[in-house]
């Protein structure tokens, strides 16, 4: 089967009418979130590996080697530019195709059809080394009690597939650096329920998977995540919803089952629908008052967002709080050490010197006073008295510092020498990496997932793990450039001010002294040195704020495009037009709209790109929203209307605006009685914002010689590229002709205020490049030079030797 090439419209047509004919509902909203989610992705295709780890992600069980295989499958790029929106790969039509026919004609696929043919799917595939998935035969002997659930009368459900059993699910490396809370967890369990706490990506549920495993294997205690969407899909039917909840709950107090509720602000809303009374919430206050256990997982702002509801708080009495921090560097780097297992990894060689200089410490570890000072001395390595050495074998050493990993080797130098050498390890990396383009997601969650991208890549291609890797897998997962990457971990600039100065000036017109401003001011705010400073007060912060601000036309959008391409990439320009936004509708465009669920534009560009120029143009334009400046600008994060933290560390911010800055000194002594009537001298620009701008940057009215060389660069792109390549042709005009098209911009452009730089390009195409076109159609074989002159009101073009 081939998993690629597109399919035609005929086949998709008959697909998406087998699923709407054939498939029960469930199954159809499934595979609808599941489409809306690679859409939103940008995804070119739906493939069968997606379908795979989105049910995997869903909480449905499946088989080891199917996980693997999807991986491996989802990590291809089946890059086809010309398709817009994500379509079926063939190899996931010919298995939908294939289940629809094995189904009776009078019964619809259903999840656990599904489900079969994955498995059965899977048996198909090569056996990998991962272990079996350990069996709890008493687990599925209770099961039988929810396979047969009658919800309303005449009307059966299969309600085992809410539940999973995670103590058997296999952990994909240790706990690390959570014993103290593990243990605080199985305490609290003794005395009913517990709501643990934290940051998004800290490690809650990996926690309570832990508990599980360590649960099942030494009590026979079974924690079952409860698949709470499920509960809800396709009840509509009064009694529907009502009767699974009961059924859950029964069937976890009368076997003691612990149950799990991940993020759990979402029951207060769950079953709210078709006009009933009373949400997930309310029969879960019942049922814990009977003794059921329950485990719950939140983020801060989910349990604000939790409290304003009044089912909240005496739902939020009967559990017991467990707040859970990020772990320290240290321990994060264990986890990472942990993640990799026995992928080789390369480390870069950091010095070396005689084994005689330092080898006596490390022989005697238990001195690491003396051990750092000579690493000091010979290396300049400096380590804090946090740092371990762990001994891995006769000859090589492992010293975890805050944020570093180090390896000292016993080697030879081939003469009969005896060697110390020092090596970085690359996995150090994932902590500065982490800290520096994801600083509020803590660790070591987002190091876990770059390391296993990273092996899914080493193991492809069978080479170690590198630094080069790492980096390369964090640039692509964050969509920056790969010199972006390399220039943190190298503690240099990501700027060449030279190259940033040339590529402004070739393309920006009659703006020298702005161009130097924006290069210099870039390439100080970029600066390894100024970044951590900054970040040490407020660890958010954007990365800089500048001000444009000058007549339109003249620029101000372009320096920012070109900046946005040489800093991050194509496609990095974030343009927000202030005027489209000074509305309430406009507001919640931006910020999202808590009526409808939509997520506002600044949550989707920042969680799609991180690093990005963010352009607010005009801004001034919409006092009213001055007020969400003041945390973007300083804080570097806000919270949108939908309760989401978007943060702006990795952007830089630029504000444009047309308006005139005016800068005024306060006097000292007596200040003259106001005058009645709007001020003169009154400006959009509160000082509380300009205090927050780095550096604030104008753009000079463009004049006649400056339109001038826009005409003139307009013919040497037109002779280098287009007319010369593709026609064979070259253009010039004539003083008059470069005369009379400044005057019609100008013209055009004089009721907007600007200086006529927009109506320049308007003016070449109609006058200059219309004229073309009209010349070749009459003289189609003609191969030269063409020459435009201004004669008697009317633009004129012919060969050039008839001049």
């Amino acid at each position: 089967m081939s998993n690629g090439w597109p399919l035609s419209n005929t086949e998709v047509r008959d697909l998406n009418n087998h699923i709407q004919n054939r498939f029960q509902r469930e199954l159809v909203d499934l595979l609808a979130e599941l489409k809306r989610e690679l859409a939103h992705q940008g995804k070119k295709f739906i493939g069968l590996e997606d379908l795979i780890l989105f049910l995997q992600r869903k909480g449905v069980g499946l088989s080891p080697d199917l996980i693997q295989w999807a991986t491996r499958q989802r990590a291809l790029d089946w890059n086809v530019p010309r398709i817009n929106g994500p379509i079926p790969t063939r190899r996931l039509f010919e298995f939908l195709e294939s289940l629809a026919q094995e189904v009776p004609q009078d019964n619809r696929v259903s999840l656990d059809d599904l489900v079969r043919a994955l498995q059965a799917f899977g048996e198909t595939l090569p056996r990998s080394p991962v272990p079996l998935i350990p069996v709890d035969p008493e687990w599925n002997e209770w099961l039988n009690e929810l396979r047969q659930v009658q919800v309303i009368q005449g009307r059966t459900e299969n309600l085992s597939r809410l539940l999973e059993h995670l103590g058997l699910r296999r952990l994909e490396h240790p706990l690390v650096g959570r014993d103290e809370e593990l243990t605080k967890l199985e305490r609290l369990l003794e005395d009913g329920s517990v709501l643990i706490v934290g940051p998004s990506g800290v490690g809650k549920t990996f926690l309570v998977r832990a508990l599980a495993s360590r649960l099942w294997r030494q009590r026979k205690v079974r924690v079952a995540r409860v698949a709470a969407y499920r509960l809800e899909a396709g009840s509509g039917i009064v009694g529907v919803f009502e009767r699974r909840v009961e059924a859950i709950c029964q069937f976890a107090r009368k076997h003691k089952v612990i149950l799990f509720i991940d993020e759990f602000d979402t029951v207060i809303g769950t079953g709210v629908a078709m006009g009933r009374p009373q949400s997930l919430a309310d029969y879960l206050l019942q049922e814990m008052d009977q003794g059921l256990r329950l485990i719950a997982c939140l983020t801060d702002e989910g349990l604000k967002q939790l409290e304003r509801h009044r089912q909240a708080k005496p739902l939020l009495r009967r559990f017991s709080l467990l707040r859970l921090e990020p772990v320290t560097p240290q321990e994060s780097l264990r986890a990472f050490i942990n993640a990799i297992g026995d992928r080789p990894v390369e480390a870069e060689r950091w010095g070396q010197c005689s084994w005689q200089k330092i080898g006596p410490c490390l022989r005697d570890a238990r001195d690491l006073g003396l051990l750092r000072e000579s690493l000091w001395k010979t290396f300049q390595l400096f380590l804090s008295d946090r740092a371990k050495l762990k001994k891995l074998n006769e000859d090589e050493w492992m010293i975890i510092d805050d944020e570093d990993i180090y390896i000292l080797k016993h080697e030879g130098d081939g003469k009969g020498q005896e060697l110390l050498a020092v090596y970085w390890s690359p996995i150090s990396a994932l902590l500065k990496l982490g800290k520096r383009l994801l600083p509020w997601l803590p660790q070591p969650a987002k190091g876990l997932r770059w390391i296993k991208l990273a092996k899914q890549r080493c193991e492809a291609e069978g080479r170690s793990l590198t630094t080069a890797t790492l980096a390369e897998v964090i640039a692509e997962d964050l969509g920056v450039p790969y010199y972006v990457v390399h220039a943190i971990l190298s503690n240099k600039r990501p700027v060449n001010p030279d190259e940033l100065r040339r590529l402004l000036e070739r393309h920006v017109v009659g703006q020298d002294e702005a161009l130097a401003q924006v290069v210099k001011g870039v390439d100080v705010l970029l600066s390894p040195a100024v970044q951590e400073q900054r970040r040490k007060r407020t660890p958010y912060r954007p990365l800089g704020v500048l001000l444009f601000h000058g007549p339109s036309g003249v620029g101000k959008t372009l320096t920012a495009k070109l900046l946005a391409e040489h800093l991050f990439g194509p496609d990095s320009l974030l343009l927000i037009d202030m005027t489209v936004h000074r509305s309430l509708s406009g507001y919640y465009k931006l910020l999202g709209n808590p009526a409808t669920g939509d997520r506002g534009e600044l949550a989707v560009a920042l969680g799609r790109k991180p690093c990005c120029v963010i352009l607010f143009d005009e801004f001034e334009k919409a006092p009213e929203l001055l007020h969400i400046f003041l945390p973007i600008l300083y804080e570097g994060r806000i919270v949108s209307e939908l309760g989401e933290e978007v943060y702006f560390s990795n952007a830089l911010i630029i504000l444009a605006t047309n308006a005139e800055i005016r800068t005024e000194s306060t006097p000292i002594g007596f200040v003259p009685m106001p005058q009645p009537g709007p001020s003169p001298s009154a400006s959009p620009f509160m000082p509380y914002l300009m205090g927050r701008i780095d550096y604030v940057i104008p753009f000079r009215p463009l004049n006649d010689e400056d339109l001038k060389e826009i005409v003139r660069r307009r013919i040497e792109s037109f002779n280098k590229e287009r007319g010369r390549l593709r026609y064979g042709l070259t253009v010039a005009l004539t003083p008059g002709a470069i005369e009379r098209l400044v005057q019609i911009a100008k013209e055009r452009d004089k009721a907007s205020g600007g200086s006529g730089a927009r109506e320049i390009d308007r003016a070449w195409e109609e006058h200059v490049l219309h004229q073309i076109d009209v010349f070749r159609e009459q003289n189609p074989g003609f191969r030269g030079q063409l020459i435009v002159d201004f004669q008697g009101g009317d633009f004129l073009i012919s060969p050039a030797q008839e001049v």
